[in-house]
C-alpha cells in the first residue's frame, strides 16, 4: 500500500511540474514604444496600409504623406492639390484606386497616388466619413447627404440619410449593406442593413456614440469610445461591451487595429493591447513606466510583436512587445 501511495505522489509531482514548465500564453508582455525618425509636421488624423511597404496619412492642413518602408519614414506627397483645409481620411479599394476626403471635396487617384483628382459631386459639401467594404462598393458622407458608388468611385448616388442627421464622424460598413455611422454633433450612432435606404439608431443599452469602428472580418467588428470597448458579432447589427475601461482611464480613445488575434487600442496617452481578438484588453503603459504625453491617433498593426501608431503632433511612434 505505501508503494501505491509514493507512487501516486510521485505521478502528482510529475503531473504538477510538467504543466508548470507550460507557457502561459494568455499573459500580456511588456512594450516598448520608440519615436521614429522624421515627422509629419501636423496631425494625422488616419493611416491607410496598402501592403507592408506603402501606407497613406491624411493630416491636418491639406497634407498627404506617404511611406514606402512600412511607416518607419513618411515623405508629403507633393502630387497631391495644395489646400489648407484638413483631410480627415485616406482609404485605397486597389493598390492604384484610393480616396482622400478633406476641404468639402473627394480626390480619388487611379495610379497609386501618383496623381489625383476632384470627384465631382455638385460643389463643396464638407465630407467627414468614408467605407469601402470591397473594391467596387463605396459610402461617404458629408454635412449635405450621404452618397453611394457601385463602381469603385467612378460615379456616385445620393442615399438617404438618418434621421436627426446633422454632422457625420466616422463610417464603417463591414459587407456591402451592412454598416455604420456615427454623428458627431449629438453623438448617435446608426446601422443600415440595406445599402443606406434605411437607418436606425442605436440606444442606450447598445453601442451609443463611437469614436472610431473597424470591422476585422465580414461579421467581426470593434468599437471604441471613451474609456469603452465594444465588439460586434453580427457585422455590427447588435453590440456588447468588452471592456470598461473608465476605472483606469477616462482618456479618448481613437485608434483601433487587429491582426490574426493581436492588436491595439490607441488614444490620449493610452496604449491597451489585445491577444483574443479583442474580447479582452490590458492597458500597457504607465504600469510599464513608459513617459508618453501624446495623443495617438491611429495604428496599424505591423505583424504580432509591433504597429505603427501616429499622433496628433505629427510624431510616429512603433510599439513593440516581448516577453516578460
Amino acid at each position: 500500500m505505501e508503494i501505491k501511495i509514493i507512487r501516486y505522489l510521485f505521478a502528482l509531482l510529475f503531473i504538477s511540474a510538467l504543466f508548470s514548465c507550460k507557457k502561459d500564453t494568455s499573459v500580456i508582455p511588456t512594450v516598448r514604444v520608440t519615436t521614429l525618425t522624421g515627422t509629419a509636421g501636423a496631425q494625422v488624423n488616419r493611416l491607410c496600409f496598402i501592403n507592408s511597404s506603402v501606407a497613406f496619412g491624411a493630416c491636418n492642413g491639406g497634407k498627404l504623406i506617404k511611406s514606402i518602408n512600412g511607416g518607419n519614414s513618411w515623405s508629403a506627397v507633393t502630387s497631391f492639390p495644395l489646400i489648407a483645409d484638413d483631410l480627415t481620411d485616406v482609404q485605397f479599394t486597389t493598390g492604384t484606386n484610393g480616396f482622400v476626403i478633406g476641404g468639402g471635396n473627394v480626390y480619388r487617384t487611379i495610379d497609386g497616388g501618383a496623381n489625383w483628382n476632384i470627384v465631382n459631386l455638385g460643389g463643396n459639401l464638407d465630407f467627414k466619413a468614408m467605407s469601402f467594404p470591397d473594391s467596387t462598393r463605396g459610402y461617404i458622407s458629408a454635412m449635405t447627404g450621404t452618397y453611394k458608388t457601385n463602381n469603385n468611385g467612378a460615379t456616385w448616388n445620393q442615399i438617404t440619410d438618418p434621421d436627426w442627421f446633422y454632422e457625420p464622424y466616422k463610417m464603417a460598413f463591414a459587407t456591402r449593406d451592412t454598416g455604420l455611422l456615427t454623428d458627431y454633433s449629438n453623438h448617435y450612432t446608426y446601422f443600415t442593413t440595406d445599402g443606406g435606404n434605411t437607418w436606425t439608431r442605436y440606444y442606450e443599452h447598445l453601442i451609443n456614440f463611437a469614436s472610431e469602428i473597424k470591422f476585422i472580418s465580414k461579421t467581426v467588428g470593434l468599437a471604441i469610445g471613451t474609456g469603452e470597448i465594444f465588439k460586434s458579432y453580427d457585422a455590427g447589427v447588435t453590440w456588447s461591451t468588452v471592456q470598461s475601461l473608465k476605472s483606469e482611464t477616462e482618456f479618448m480613445l481613437s485608434g483601433v487595429d487587429v491582426s490574426s488575434s493581436f492588436g491595439f487600442v490607441v488614444g490620449d496617452m493610452s496604449i491597451f493591447i489585445t491577444k483574443n481578438n479583442g474580447d479582452s484588453w490590458e492597458y500597457r503603459l504607465t504600469d510599464q513606466g513608459i513617459n508618453l504625453h501624446e495623443w495617438l491617433t491611429d495604428v496599424h498593426v505591423i505583424n504580432n510583436t509591433s504597429a505603427i501608431a501616429s499622433s496628433k503632433s505629427g510624431a510616429f511612434y512603433k510599439i513593440e512587445i516581448g516577453e516578460q
